[in-house]
């Protein structure tokens, strides 16, 4: 079953293969740190403590130093109970697998390398979806019909993009 979507909805076709991103640093001092992104809608408390016992049993970096994160894809396999949907205990398995597999080539491929950041502005395309209704409650899912009854938004959008860039000694991104 896929994430994301108020009713059932199973996969049908594969337009874009999902996957995980991870990244490892280490420091001059020997401290690594490693994040990791994955293409679902989230990760659970339960299902990153687990990937983070596995990384820190297999490469000793403790699980305080590893972020496991989502990129919030709703078209993409559920990884927990929401709404109508449950996690496949196959996937679930192969996540995890994945997860730990991304991690391992993230830390073997470590290299020095410096890391450059930078922001830019962009207010086309961000919108604060938080909807304060009328009476008081507050939604972010709201029909056209729903429309009438919003008071306001709930604070402010933030357009700022922020980018780091991780470039190889020869100043090539990573």
């Amino acid at each position: 079953p896929m994430a994301g979507y108020f009713e059932p909805h199973e996969v049908k076709e594969i337009i874009t293969p999902l996957g995980v991103h991870a990244a490892a640093f280490r420091d001059a001092d020997g401290q690594t740190i490693v994040l990791a992104s994955c293409d679902v809608l989230f990760v659970t408390d339960t299902t990153a403590n687990r990937i983070r016992r596995d990384v820190e049993r297999t490469h000793g970096i403790p699980s305080q130093q590893i972020l496991i994160a989502a990129t919030h894809n709703h078209t993409g396999p559920a990884t927990a109970e929401l709404f109508d949907a449950k996690p496949s205990p196959e996937y679930m398995n192969q996540f995890h697998a994945g997860v730990l597999k991304a991690v391992d080539a993230a830390i073997e491929a470590l290299e020095p390398a410096a890391l450059r950041f930078g922001s830019a502005q962009e207010s086309r395309i961000v919108i604060n979806r938080r909807l304060i209704m009328k009476d008081g409650t507050t939604h972010t899912h709201v029909t056209a019909e729903d429309m009438a009854d919003v008071a306001a938004r709930e604070g402010v959008a933030d357009p700022e993009l922020r980018v780091l860039v991780v470039e190889n000694s020869q100043g090539k991104p990573i």
